[in-house]
């Protein structure tokens, strides 16, 4: 198009300079007189014409581009490496690193791996400084919490397996089992082996023992050795067969009344004695029906952490950060 034609722009400039040089006037030339661009053309449109004059700034008035930094400006850029965020910092990492890839000069990527160069140093320092701290304040060393090594990790699986064989025995002297199961279910009839051989694996003088209620009044595959439920399984809200229940201290109905306590162990196959001893001490554990060493050593693992509900009620003030450690320290001090 017409306005894209440079040319055409020039040409019409050079010819405006040419007419204002020539202080060109139609309504007194005779060669404007003989010139025609319609019958009621008279030229009286350039009588009072001016050409337009760029206005020529001067050097001092011109603004610059980018105003030159004051001191104050300068002293706020370049401070100690100290007064530095650590965002701050990464910030110009980062644009460092940018303008490197973009424009890969010698000067561009020298500034970039120095910069680089300045945050692995500070983070070879602080690491530094967390090793020494960690060492010397047992609190804060996690390796007194579990040993890392593997003979660590193996003396603390022994001692728990421990734990767990003492909780069971603790268990089975407190109360016993109740083994919900029905006639159609095959799983059951998978369990039911499982619990038997639990049962003898344990203290022959104080194994844990089980009652088997069957909810529809019949033994799986042909097991006898079974009561019909009288509405326990509804009352306790369980879902499947086979579901095992744990009743500690079991007592006689009062006056038609149960006021018996019952924990859920499981609901549906457990099929390995193993998985079924480590799931009743479970129950034992968090209900806190074994005793406190027993709980303490199968909590192995969690040496050294302290409870949510110490983390819960710990105060930390923002405005005294130093405290922070004493009242760590004060709610750890029953973890090890």
């Amino acid at each position: 198009m017409w306005f894209f034609d440079y040319r055409r722009i020039v040409y019409a400039a050079i010819t405006l300079f040419i007419l204002a040089g020539l202080n060109f006037h139609f309504a007194s030339s005779s060669y404007a007189q003989g010139f025609s661009a319609g019958n009621d053309y008279s030229g009286e449109e350039f009588q009072n014409y001016v050409p337009y004059t760029p206005k020529q700034t001067s050097k001092k008035e011109r603004t610059p581009d980018k105003p030159t930094p004051t001191k104050a400006q300068t002293k706020e850029e370049s401070r100690p490496l100290k007064e530095w965020k650590p965002k701050e910092l990464g910030y110009l990492w980062e644009s460092r690193r940018a303008v490197a890839i973009m424009n890969p000069t010698n000067e561009n990527v020298r500034a970039y791996m120095y910069t680089q160069d300045i945050i692995l140093d500070l983070a070879t320092r602080y690491a530094e400084k967390q090793m020494e701290v960690v060492r010397n304040d047992p609190i804060l060393n996690q390796s007194n919490r579990i040993s890392i090594s593997n003979s660590g990790e193996i003396d603390a699986k022994r001692l728990q397996d421990k734990a767990i064989n003492v909780a069971i025995d603790e268990m089975a002297k407190k109360g016993g089992l109740l083994v919900f199961v029905d006639s159609t279910c095959i799983f059951c009839a998978h369990q039911l082996p499982i619990l038997e051989g639990l049962k003898n694996s344990l203290n022959p003088w104080q194994p844990m023992e089980y009652v088997v209620i069957s909810i529809d009044g019949k033994g799986p595959n042909g097991w006898k050795n079974f009561v019909a439920d009288n509405g326990l399984f509804k009352k306790l809200k369980l879902s499947i067969t086979p579901s095992i229940v744990y009743v500690p201290n079991p007592k006689p109905y009062s006056s038609g009344l149960d006021t018996n306590q019952y924990i859920v162990v499981a609901q549906g196959e457990i099929e390995h004695i193993d998985a079924l001893t480590r799931r009743i001490a479970e129950v034992g554990i968090k209900s806190h029906i074994v005793s406190k060493k027993v709980m303490k050593e199968f909590d192995i693992w969690n040496r050294g952490v302290a409870t949510s509900k110490d983390l819960g009620e710990l105060l930390i003030d923002p405005d005294r950060p130093n405290s922070i450690p004493l009242m760590v320290r004060n709610i750890k001090k029953n973890s090890f």
